[in-house]
C-alpha cells in the first residue's frame, strides 16, 4: 500500500504546483488570469514597425524590452480578431493538446534577435498557419502562447474544431473521475 500511495500524491503535487500541464485540450479553465494579455502585449501590436528596416525592429524590441527572446512573431494589429478567433470554432481546429491551428493561413513577421545586443539578425515575412495555445480565462476562451509552425503544419480536415467558449463541465467532470480512479483506486488495493 506504501508503493501506491507514493506514485499517487507525487502525480497529485505535480498537477496541484502545474508541473504537469492539466489542460489536455484547447479551452480549459486556467489560473493564468494574464496570459491573454501577455500574449497579445508579445505578438499583436498596434504600433510596430511597418518596413522590414532592422534598426526600426530594433528600435521596437528596445522600447518594449523584447530583447531576451531569440525568436519573436509579430501579427498584424488588424487581425487580432482573426488571431483571437484561432481560439474558436470559426477560426481553428484542434491540432495537439491545448494547442488550435488556424483554418486559413496568416501573413505575419518573425525576428530572429541576438539576446546580448538586441540587433536583429533576420526579418522573415511568413504566410503559414498558425498554432496557438487556447485556454479559458473569465469565462472566454483566448490565445496565451504562439507556438512555432516549422514543418509547415495545416489543420485536419477531420480535426474537430477549437470548442471556443463551450462549456466544460463534462471535462471537469471526466478529469475528476480520472483523478479519483488514479488516486483512490491504487489505494484501496
Amino acid at each position: 500500500m506504501k508503493f501506491t500511495v507514493i506514485p499517487a500524491a507525487s502525480l497529485f503535487l505535480a498537477l496541484a504546483t502545474g508541473a504537469i500541464d492539466p489542460n489536455f485540450q484547447p479551452c480549459m479553465p486556467s489560473a493564468r488570469t494574464d496570459a491573454y494579455n501577455t500574449f497579445l502585449h508579445r505578438h499583436v501590436h498596434s504600433v510596430p514597425p511597418e518596413r522590414d528596416e532592422m534598426d526600426a525592429w530594433t528600435a521596437f524590441l528596445k522600447n518594449n524590452n523584447f530583447c531576451n527572446r531569440p525568436v519573436q512573431s509579430f501579427f498584424p494589429y488588424d487581425d487580432m480578431r482573426r488571431v483571437v478567433d484561432v481560439c474558436a470554432r470559426t477560426g481553428g481546429k484542434i491540432h495537439l493538446r491545448n494547442l488550435c491551428i488556424s483554418k486559413g493561413n496568416f501573413s505575419f513577421i518573425t525576428l530572429t534577435v541576438q539576446n546580448e545586443t538586441c540587433a536583429i539578425k533576420r526579418i522573415e515575412r511568413e504566410s503559414k498557419h498558425i498554432i496557438l495555445a487556447c485556454e479559458e480565462i473569465k469565462n472566454t476562451c483566448q490565445p496565451v502562447h504562439y507556438q512555432k509552425n516549422p514543418e509547415n503544419y495545416a489543420p485536419k480536415d477531420s480535426a474537430p474544431d477549437c470548442p471556443g467558449a463551450a462549456s466544460h463541465s463534462a471535462i471537469r467532470a471526466a478529469k475528476t473521475l480520472v483523478f479519483l480512479l488514479v488516486f483512490l483506486c491504487p489505494a484501496l488495493l
